[in-house]
């Protein structure tokens, strides 16, 4: 192994041991960002694909562990006050509603069932990202049924168009006011593809009820 790959990974090994014991959303998102900027730094040396993954899995770690403690908080989903005393918000936090979102959905994720999926992606270089992981954690809950004739065509009915436009224009809005920095905003395009997958996959499910 290189001097350019063993830096990090000792960095990595460092932090996730500091993710593993702290209950602390201020350390955890700093943990967060000094991962991100490791990410940076592999990619200026051009490091191997298999140090950039595990420098994914740990932002992922980091990510589920932020949504764990947002959910203790009382910051559920959007909801942007804390219910705890001192009343923290996410916008003190530095945190996007969107994240804070994405964020706990991971953290709802079983350890068990999160620590395999990383894993398999590490070993078979397959989907390693929040959007990849949120879409099967919505596959794992929720399922995905296929229309009778055995494939997905179909026509949206107008009220999922209607909710779909509604969200993109939130969504879009709370993209723009968050003003976080460019890394930050990561696939807006995903998100929306997610969003629009879901209220898809609710479609279907009534559609087969």
């Amino acid at each position: 192994m290189t001097t350019e790959n063993q830096y990090p990974l000792e960095q990595l090994s460092e932090l996730d041991s500091i993710l593993m014991h702290t209950t602390k959303i201020d350390i955890v998102l700093d943990i967060r960002h000094r991962i991100k900027a490791m990410a940076e730094y592999a990619r200026n040396i051009k490091a191997s694909k298999e140090l950039s993954n595990k420098i994914i899995a740990a932002r992922l770690r980091s990510e589920r562990k932020a949504g764990q403690i947002l959910m203790d908080m009382g910051l559920v989903g959007n909801n942007q006050h804390s219910q705890s005393s001192g009343a923290t918000t996410l916008k003190q936090m530095n945190i996007s509603k969107d994240q804070s979102s994405d964020w706990q959905k991971i953290g709802e994720i079983p350890e068990e069932t999160f620590d395999d999926w990383l894993l398999g992606s590490l070993q078979s270089d397959s989907d390693l990202s929040t959007r990849g992981f949120l879409r099967r954690w919505h596959i794992e809950k929720h399922g995905s049924k296929k229309a009778d004739n055995g494939n997905d065509g179909y026509t949206p009915p107008d009220d999922l168009l209607v909710r779909f436009g509604k969200y993109m224009f939130v969504a879009g809005m709370n993209f723009i006011n968050d003003n976080q920095d460019s890394s930050d905003k990561e696939d807006f395009a995903d998100r929306a593809a997610l969003k629009l997958a879901e209220l898809i996959a609710e479609w279907k499910v009534k559609q087969n009820e």
